[in-house]
């Protein structure tokens, strides 16, 4: 059995009011994006356990329908890219302005370590530090994030 990052996308519905027109031009709209240990409570966080999910909340600039691609580059500390996650998103007629993605890494067991992710194959220390990942929007850049992961 290999070491392996699982990764899984859940939909959510935002209740955001549309603002009313104005004849003052506003700046361009971002992406925001939120780490989180807990989708349902959304407070954002930095550090993360090895046995954390780690919560993405991708907030569009607008409400967005139809099929898109969401996808991520993780990369791990000794700047290697970890997971590649790419899913197509299917968002409902009603339109939708936060996707949620995410990513639990799984450490593997003293006899499951003839695999080529761990350097020492005893723990996760590969997973330890600073990591990075950049997330797109229908390929195109959405919003970078910097993060820490603690292995025990």
């Amino acid at each position: 059995m290999s070491a392996l990052l699982c990764y899984g996308l859940l939909f959510f519905v935002s209740q955001r009011l549309s603002a009313a027109p104005t004849a003052v031009p506003t700046q361009a709209k971002a992406f925001k994006l939120t780490l989180t240990k807990n989708p349902a409570t959304r407070v954002p966080a930095t550090s993360f356990s090895c046995s954390d999910k780690i919560y993405a909340l991708l907030r569009l600039p607008e409400k967005a329908t139809g099929q898109h691609l969401l996808s991520a580059d993780w990369y791990r500390p000794d700047g290697r890219r970890q997971e590649a996650t790419k899913v197509e998103v299917s968002l409902s007629t009603a339109g939708e302005d936060t996707v949620l993605l995410w990513l639990k890494m799984e450490v593997p067991q003293v006899e499951d370590t003839v695999d080529v992710f761990f350097p020492n194959p005893d723990d996760g220390e590969v997973f330890n530090g600073e990591w990075h990942a950049d997330f797109f929007w229908d390929n195109k850049k959405a919003q970078s994030v910097k993060f820490e992961v603690a292995c025990p």
